[in-house]
């Protein structure tokens, strides 16, 4: 104990201890009492809260429900018992939970694991949410956790910049949780701002508390930055903590890749699907694949994907482009098809089909589409493609002319 004046009991309702001297303090201060009072009850909910942060839900969850028995009202209880279920995915059971503790009394730890349960339980509309996590928020303005639960639910809901202000918030009460550093760093990235992502990152991870998602994002973030080895360090160390994951590997191969080594990125993905199929790993191999000139090999590794019903959109527009380069233009439109109706706004497979139409002669209806998609959000750098499939027809004429129109179009979107 910190204080040898201190009783075991104190100090266990402290509750300011690690879990693993939590557990003998508070089950030492529990065996010295025989009387079922109120401090005998919220010490069992410490001792609880304890072995859920050891991992040992079912013991929490077992400790919990014999103080409901004895206390059916016990806010702690219900609230604790809220956190070891949403620790655990277990929605339904977190909510019931954190619901039976404001049916008691209104705390604020109450709203926010409601809100939090029901958002990741995907049964809540944004303006329900926002208000029991801003009630939580009002109740408790320097409850960090739930700033950084709202600023989650807009980065994954793909509002970025919304989640950085509300970060920077919750930073002036506590300015080194690496936890909202961490989330930070995920806002910035996810703004492209990989600079600025790498320094909260960098400032997470110097707190030697942060996640492995954040040496995850430092990585993705430093690849942007074209600082291939710290990359390759920081996927290394996702590898080393997540050994079944595909992430680290994925990384790990790009940065290789990246910096000269293709054939020992193309390695890493290799001897990791050995061990395990991941469709995810699986495009990266067939992308390394592809962009060292394997192109028949590439369409062999992905067609995997397909094999095992796991393609997603990306693996269709991946595909449509190389059955493109090949000219299998039935197979092209096939994938394209089957991405369009995965993603109706991807502007990718109008391009092949334009690309397609351009090689069939149609030319025409090559232009419009392509201008369609130009205007739909398709990149600039991608004209370039389309007049030199117009030259390689021998239709040069129309190649200058149509350079002028993409031009009337880029003018009006800016």
């Amino acid at each position: 104990m910190k204080d040898s004046q201190k009783s075991y009991a104190l100090v266990c309702l402290e509750d300011t201890e690690t879990p693993q001297r939590l557990v003998g303090i508070c089950e030492t201060a529990l065996a010295e009492l025989t009387q079922l009072n109120r401090d005998y009850r919220n010490m069992q909910v410490v001792l609880a809260g304890a072995y859920a942060d050891l991992g040992q839900s079912d013991v929490a969850i077992n400790i919990l429900e014999k103080v409901l028995s004895d206390d059916k009202t016990h806010n702690g209880a219900l609230n604790t018992l809220g956190w070891v279920y949403w620790d655990t995915s277990d929605y339904d059971a977190s909510i019931d939970a954190f619901q039976s503790a404001l049916d008691v009394g209104a705390l604020a730890e109450s709203f926010a694991g409601l809100a939090s349960s029901s958002r990741y339980k995907g049964e809540i509309e944004e303006e329900d949410y926002l208000t029991l996590i801003d009630t939580a928020i009002a109740m408790s303005p320097e409850y960090v956790w739930a700033y950084r639960d709202k600023a989650w639910y807009f980065i994954e809901t793909g509002r970025p910049k919304k989640a950085e202000k509300i970060l920077k918030v919750a930073l002036q009460h506590d300015k080194e949780d690496p936890w909202t550093l961490y989330a930070l760093g995920v806002a910035f990235y996810d703004q492209n701002a990989s600079a600025a992502a790498v320094a909260r990152l960098n400032k997470a991870i110097e707190t030697q508390q942060a996640p492995t998602n954040a040496y995850l994002y430092r990585a993705k973030a430093n690849f942007d930055l074209e600082n291939y080895r710290r990359a390759l360090l920081d996927a290394e160390h996702v590898v080393q903590d997540w050994p079944a994951s595909p992430e680290g590997y994925v990384w790990k191969a790009r940065s290789l890749s990246a910096l000269g080594m293709r054939p020992a990125g193309q390695t890493v993905l290799r001897d990791y699907l050995e061990e395990s199929y991941d469709s995810y790993a699986v495009y990266w191999l067939a992308e390394l694949l592809y962009y060292g000139g394997e192109e028949i090999e590439a369409i062999r590794v992905l067609q995997s994907n397909f094999d095992q019903g796991d393609a997603d959109y990306y693996d269709h527009e991946f595909m449509a482009m190389m059955m493109l380069e090949v000219q299998d233009f039935d197979a092209a439109r096939t994938h394209i098809d089957a991405a369009l109706k995965l993603d109706p706004g991807a502007q990718f497979p109008r391009f092949y089909t334009s690309l397609i139409h351009v090689a069939e002669g149609r030319f025409d209806e090559a232009e419009a589409l392509f201008l369609d998609a130009l205007r739909g959000g398709l990149p600039r750098h991608r004209i370039g493609y389309f007049i030199g499939a117009l030259t390689e027809e021998g239709e040069l004429q129309r190649a200058v002319e149509f350079r002028t129109k993409t031009n009337l179009v880029s003018a009006e979107a800016d």
